[in-house]
C-alpha cells in the first residue's frame, strides 16, 4: 500500500503490545536533512508499504503543508498497515534504504528528512523503536499516554549519562582488557549479572595479549563496547580523521576476536569536546558518559565508593557507573557488593545497551572479515 496517513492525532487508543529488534541503517546523502520526528502506528496486515517520491504523495502529508511536520519538537501519529513478513519497499536512487520486518504489533520511530531535489523521496527511515507497551491479548489495549511507554533507541552522536528505565543497573568498566578481566567475568558471571566493558587496544598492553579475556566476556554474554584504541589524552581536540583512525583500529581488533564492532564507546577523560560528537555520529557510536562516578580512578576505597552509590539510590533511570577494571579493588571489593546492592534492591544487571533499550544495537550491523593480525 501507499504511504497515505489515515489519521493526524495527539494520542493512540488502541495498540497491541509489540517487541522489534529489526535494526535500520540511513542512507547517507548530502542532499537528506532531518526536521522532524514522526511516530507510526503499523497494524498487522496482509499488504506491503510503499513510500514514494514526494510529488506522488497526498498533500495532506506533504511536510511542507503540515506545520508539525516542520517542527521538530512536535510528534504526531499516523496509522497504516503492512504484513510482518512482507518488505517495506522503497525507491533506490535517493534517501530509503530496503529493510525486512519480522514481527507484528510494532511503533517504528522515524526521523523525517527532506531533500532539496523536486523528484527525490522526502523520509529517510531513520531511528527504531524497540520493545514496548504491555503484553496483550487478540484485543488492543487503550494507552491513555503512549509516549510515556515508547522506548526510544539511542541516537549516535549524543551523550547518553544513565539508563532509559526503571529498575536496572549497568555495570560498565573501562580501560581494559587488563590481568582482572578474566576474574572480572568469573565474578560477574557467578552473581548472574551482565556488564559493558570499554575497551582499548594498546593502553595497558596490546588487546591480542587478553583476546582469551575478550572473547570469555563476549561470549559470556557481556557487551564489548570501545574506549579508543590509545586512550589518548588529547581526545577532546584530536581531529576528525584522527578520532576516526582511534576508532576504526580498535574496531577492527574487536572483529579479529569476537567477529563484531562495537556500537558503543566512552570517550577517554569522558571527553566530548571539539569534533568528537559529529565523528561518532558519522560512524555510527552511541556516546556514553556516566551519572556516578566510584572515584576509583582517584584513589578513592570501596567504602567511599559504596557510599556513593549508596547516596545515588536505586529509584528512578537506573545508573552508568564509572569505573575501571584495572583496580583489584573495583574488581575483587566493589564489584561483589555492587551485585548484592542491586539485588538487594531488586534492580537487574544490564549491559548498557540493554539498560537503553538497545540490546540488539550493541554491535553495528553486518558481517565484517578479520585481517588475521595478532599484535598491536
Amino acid at each position: 500500500m501507499h504511504f497515505t496517513p489515515q489519521s493526524i492525532r495527539e494520542r493512540v487508543t488502541g495498540v497491541q503490545a509489540f517487541t522489534f529488534s529489526r535494526r535500520i541503517e540511513p542512507l547517507e546523502a548530502p542532499h537528506c536533512r532531518p526536521r522532524a520526528v514522526v511516530l507510526l502506528n503499523l497494524a498487522p496486515a496482509r499488504s506491503k508499504l510503499r513510500l514514494e517520491p514526494r510529488s506522488e504523495l497526498p498533500k495532506r502529508s506533504h511536510p511542507a503543508v503540515h506545520p508539525m511536520f516542520n517542527n521538530p519538537t512536535k510528534e504526531v501519529f499516523l496509522s497504516f498497515s503492512f504484513s510482518s513478513r512482507d518488505e517495506i519497499e522503497v525507491p533506490g536512487d535517493s534517501c530509503f534504504r530496503k529493510f525486512d520486518v519480522h514481527t507484528h504489533h510494532q511503533f517504528l520511530r522515524y526521523s523525517t528528512l527532506f531533500d532539496e531535489r523536486p523528484d527525490s523521496p522526502i523520509m529517510l527511515l531513520d531511528t527504531i523503536v524497540t520493545g514496548l507497551l504491555m503484553a496483550a491479548s487478540a484485543a488492543a489495549i487503550p494507552i491513555e499516554n503512549p509516549m510515556e511507554l515508547i522506548k526510544r533507541v539511542p541516537s549516535a552522536g549524543v551523550v547518553i549519562q544513565k539508563c532509559a528505565k526503571s529498575g536496572v543497573f549497568a555495570l560498565a568498566y573501562d580501560d581494559g582488557p587488563y590481568q582482572y578481566t578474566s576474574q572480572l567475568v568469573d565474578i560477574l558471571n557467578n552473581g548472574g549479572a551482565k556488564a559493558t566493558f570499554f575497551m582499548t587496544g594498546t593502553l595497558y598492553g596490546c588487546i591480542y595479549n587478553q583476546r582469551t579475556a575478550v572473547k570469555k566476556a563476549f561470549d559470556s554474554g557481556h557487551q564489548i563496547a570501545s574506549h579508543t584504541w590509545t586512550h589518548p589524552s588529547t581526545f577532546g581536540s584530536l581531529t576528525a580523521a584522527q578520532l576516526t583512525t582511534e576508532m576504526q583500529k580498535l574496531e577492527q581488533a574487536t572483529v579479529n576476536i569476537i567477529g563484531k564492532k562495537p556500537a558503543y564507546m566512552r570517550p577517554p577523560y569522558l571527553a566530548t569536546g571539539g569534533s568528537v560528537l559529529s565523528t561518532m555520529q558519522t560512524l555510527g557510536y552511541k556516546v556514553i558518559t556516566d551519572d556516578v562516578d566510584s572515584g576509583d580512578w582517584n584513589g578513592q576505597t570501596p567504602a567511599q565508593s559504596e557510599a556513593k552509590f549508596t547516596a545515588a539510590g536505586a529509584s528512578g533511570n537506573g545508573h552508568i557507573p564509572l569505573m575501571h577494571e584495572t583496580y583489584a579493588t573495583t574488581v575483587q571489593t566493589l564489584t561483589p557488593w555492587l551485585i548484592n546492592w542491586a539485588k538487594s534492591n531488586n534492580l537487574k544487571l544490564v549491559t548498557v545497551a540493554e539498560c537503553l533499550d538497545d540490546a540488539s544495537g550493541a554491535y553495528q550491523s553486518g558481517s565484517f572479515t578479520g585481517n588475521g593480525a595478532t599484535t598491536c
